[in-house]
């Protein structure tokens, strides 16, 4: 059986029985682990989108006779690639950004500012970005353990 490439060119890779979508990612778990931060992924489906059924009467091609009917609309959801279990960071990969892809991250974005406390999101596209992302997410992770330091217990 022949292997197929996914669609962009990336491999899919297994690292500790855990299967990730490229490289990068696999990459960035590596990075995550190795500074001691916990991570989950692709473990929390936002719906930016709910299912429905369209109230617009479209006409489509049904053979070769165009045909109307009344569309089903699938959710739409995004995916973001690491999550911190506690939900204070997140951190999509993208070698690669579809035009799908800016889209929904719109929608992500305009959904979250909606929030109480919305995550702080990283969106690194290299190695390098990768490596300063978890840098800079251990060094938050200090500041927020002192801060908890500082409050005295009553």
């Amino acid at each position: 059986m022949k292997k197929r490439r996914a669609k962009y060119g990336n491999r899919t890779l297994v690292r500790n029985d855990q299967s990730f979508r490229s490289e990068l990612e696999a990459h960035t778990a590596r990075q995550l682990t190795d500074n001691g931060i916990p991570w989950t992924y692709e473990s929390v489906e936002h719906e930016l989108l709910p299912a429905s059924r369209s109230k617009v009467k479209v006409y489509a091609p049904k053979g070769h006779v165009m045909c109307p009917s009344f569309p089903s609309i699938r959710k739409t959801v995004y995916i973001p690639d690491f999550m911190d279990p506690d939900g204070r960071w997140a951190i999509e990969v993208k070698g690669f950004k579809t035009d799908v892809f800016q889209l929904k991250w719109k929608m992500f974005l305009a959904q979250l500012s909606a929030t109480k406390e919305p995550p702080v999101l990283f969106l690194p596209s290299t190695k390098k970005e990768v490596n300063e992302t978890v840098r800079i997410i251990a060094q938050l992770i200090s500041e927020s353990e002192k801060v908890v330091h500082l409050i005295p217990s009553t």
